[in-house]
């Protein structure tokens, strides 16, 4: 900055001291010759001033100036001036003086503290009319100055203790009303008259309004929104619907509510009941329509009452409490388990029905009882007291179809007119302990109990034949299928027995009967190159022991009967198993073989004598089904008994014979001829004479043929008169020989 220190004319208005910043057209600063000091921005005149005006006094403005004019005390200022904080002093434009705090920027407004020692009086148009004495705001004058006025109010008072109006009060409270006073007025619609809005009565009534000056209705207001109306017929009434509640939950509620006619509330759903309850809102009563009104429970409906009709929802039930308050525990209850069915539970506490034909007391009475002991359901027919405990009877269209009689015994509803089961909705099984009669009363009992010529009868796949299972003949013969049973009646194409059958014959004295009898039926014609045995026994299972050694496991036994007389007789042949022969060929049948007995596979053991049943009159094997191997711990006997055992034991003429390698029919054998002589091969072969030792070979070639040859060392006899011969492992050889 540039300053010009050159004095200048000593004359007022005339500066005698001034300063410029170069490039500046007028003075940034001055002082003039009355002391008046001046500021401005350089590039045009001052226009800041300060001077004193008389003694004591400083004051801003130029000298017969206009303002406005003002004083600022920063209390924080940034060096580009956009963060401040700061006190402004002086007049608006609005010639109004200002006395102001403010911030810019990072600056925050600060509070202004006046603080006089004394009294802070404050007036206008040269007079006091408000002061702060001894800590209270207070006219000057009493009863002279207002709060505001008419056209510029004051927008809210906040008092912390009382407003008094009128004489003086002696305590304090929130308005305070001498008696009898119109205190609080206000103004018409009209602005033409008062209406008072609240008076205390000299009997130390409150009344809002008065019979002076009538008020049309009288709204209570908060937030700014009118909440409730008692309009001037006296009707008390809420400015918005259903939107303001009448006492509150907690310790805010109306004690009891009064009224003449009718208390009408608004229909109400099942979230919000039209009557409620302040701790469950959402529980209560609300109307569903014509002639319906309902309960909900937590914001469900849960009953309703249609025309008189209690109507629940499907989850509900009725229960009845153990006690007599209904608040007592519930025991018992009633639910809809389905459409169309009622249900009686109680988690996993047995139930019971109890139905009473006749009830004095809980100890005499007569009834029926439908009740589940947790395990089983049970019906009973029971009594107490002087009652009778009556059948259990199950009737159709008021007829009884089946009783349970108090003997414990199941009967019809009328003798020999009731099936149990259909044709088409039979019982799966029936257990009996004792018997069953069928017929006109058989005399004994017994598991089955058939009257003479009585039958068992069971129908066929096709639901078209019946068939007779068991039939109970006038002979009191039992007959299993339909032999000796009317023509209708159609022989049992089955019967399986299913389980462990055992079948005791009877003793029977004066007869010959026979225990069991399969007689096997003349089949037509069956499916073809499919077999069909006439008895099967499938023991093809496998069975499984626990850890042991059998001594002998037979899956068939046959054990030997014992045959005695009255007096000594002879059974000529007596067996224990018999097979009348091998199966019989018939019309068309051409059997390839045939075997009375075909054990097919593994070992077959004979513990005692295997005999033919005529003598020399059967084959062991045939031609074409030779035995592989024959396995003897002691004798092989052929023909007629020799008298010693031991080896092979062949009778006198016999032999044992073999085929020669072409199987041509020529044999070679051993044989004992009639003469006791062996004869090895044919009768040419070689003979050995038991009698004398001597062995005769009858195939030889002499030393003449064209086989003979002279040996080194020959006999002295010469030449030998044989040559025998021999095969040595395949090589033909001659044994030489000679004449004795």
């Amino acid at each position: 900055m540039a300053y010009d220190p050159i004095p200048r004319v000593n004359a007022a208005g005339v500066a005698v001291w001034s300063a410029k910043v170069a490039g500046d057209s007028n003075n940034r600063n001055q002082i003039t010759a009355d002391g008046q000091m001046s500021w401005g921005p350089g590039n045009a005149a001052v226009d800041t001033f300060m001077s004193r005006s008389t003694a004591g006094e400083i004051s801003l403005g130029e000298v017969d100036g206009t303002g406005p004019h003002r004083i600022i005390a920063y209390n924080t200022r940034s060096a580009s001036g956009v963060n401040f904080e700061r006190l402004t002093m002086g007049w608006s434009a609005g010639n109004i003086a200002q006395f102001i705090t403010s911030a810019g920027g990072t600056g925050a407004g600060r509070t202004i503290q006046i603080r006089p020692g004394g009294d802070l009086q404050m007036g206008s148009g040269n007079g006091i009319r408000w002061k702060i004495s001894a800590n209270h705001l207070q006219p000057f004058v009493d009863n002279v100055y207002d709060g505001g006025s008419p056209s510029l109010r004051i927008r809210s008072v906040y008092v912390g203790t009382s407003i008094s109006v009128g004489g003086t009060v002696g305590t304090s409270g929130s308005i305070r009303i001498p008696n009898n006073v119109n205190a609080i007025v206000g103004r018409n619609a009209a602005n033409d008259g008062d209406v008072t809005l609240l008076v205390l009565d000299s009997s130390d009534n409150v009344r809002v309004g008065s019979s002076a000056n009538a008020i049309n209705n009288i709204s209570f207001y908060t937030g700014n929104t009118a909440r409730w109306t008692i309009a001037s017929d006296g009707d008390l009434y809420a400015n918005t619907d259903n939107s303001w509640d009448f006492g509150r939950t907690g310790a805010t509620r109306p004690r009891s509510i009064y009224w003449g006619t009718q208390a009408l509330g608004p229909d109400g759903s099942a979230a919000t009941p039209s009557y409620g309850f302040a701790s469950e809102t959402n529980t209560g009563i609300s109307w569903g329509g014509a002639s319906l009104i309902d309960f909900s429970f937590g914001g469900t409906l849960g009953l309703r009452f249609i025309g008189g009709a209690l109507s629940l929802k499907n989850d509900a039930s009725v229960a009845w409490s153990s006690t007599s308050l209904a608040s007592g525990t519930r025991d018992l209850f009633l639910f809809r388990d389905a459409a169309n069915t009622l249900a009686q539970r109680n988690g996993v506490n047995a139930q019971t029905f109890n139905l009473y034909g006749t009830w004095t007391n809980a100890s005499n009475y007569e009834r029926v009882t439908l009740d589940h002991d947790g395990t089983d359901a049970r019906l009973n027919s029971t009594s107490a007291g002087t009652g009778t405990t009556g059948l259990l009877r199950f009737q159709i269209d008021g007829s009884t179809k089946w009783l349970v009689h108090t003997d414990a015994s199941f009967r019809a509803g009328s003798d020999n007119a009731n099936d149990v089961g259909t044709g088409g909705g039979r019982p799966r099984s029936v257990f009996i302990g004792t018997s069953i009669s069928i017929g006109t009363d058989p005399a004994g009992t017994g598991d089955l109990r058939l009257a003479n010529n009585g039958q068992i009868k069971g129908r066929n796949s096709g639901n078209t034949t019946e068939f007779a299972i068991v039939y109970l003949s006038s002979g009191n013969v039992t007959t299993f299928g339909s032999t000796g049973v009317p023509a209708e009646i159609l022989t049992s194409s089955t019967i399986t027995l299913t389980g462990r059958a055992v079948v005791t014959d009877v003793v029977t004295a004066g007869a010959t009967p026979t225990g069991f009898t399969f007689t096997g039926a003349a089949h037509g014609t069956m499916i073809a190159t499919v077999e069909a045995p006439g008895m099967l026994f499938n023991a093809a299972a496998t069975k499984q022991w626990a850890t042991g050694a059998i001594v002998a496991q037979r899956e068939f036994k046959f054990m030997a009967p014992t045959y005695a007389f009255v007096g000594a007789s002879v059974i000529s042949d007596a067996a224990t198993v018999y097979i009348s022969g091998a199966p019989i060929l018939g019309t068309n049948a051409t059997f390839t073989r045939s075997f009375a007995l075909w054990v097919n596979a593994g070992i077959s053991r004979f513990d005692g004598n295997v005999e033919p049943g005529s003598n020399n009159a059967v084959d062991l094997g045939t031609a074409s089904l030779n035995w592989r191997s024959g396995y003897f711990g002691t004798t092989i006997e052929v023909g007629t008994s020799p008298s010693v055992t031991g080896g092979v034991r062949i009778a006198n003429n016999l032999s044992i014979n073999w085929r020669n390698n072409a199987d041509n029919g020529n044999l070679i054998g051993i044989a004992f001829g009639t003469d006791d002589q062996l004869y090895i091969a044919n009768n040419n072969g070689i003979v050995l004479r038991p009698s004398d030792g001597a062995l005769r070979i009858d195939n030889q070639t002499d030393g003449a043929g064209s086989s003979a040859g002279t040996l080194t060392n020959a006999p002295s006899v010469g030449d030998p008169d044989f040559w025998i011969p021999i095969n040595i492992a395949g090589t033909a050889h001659w044994i030489p020989a000679w004449a004795a």
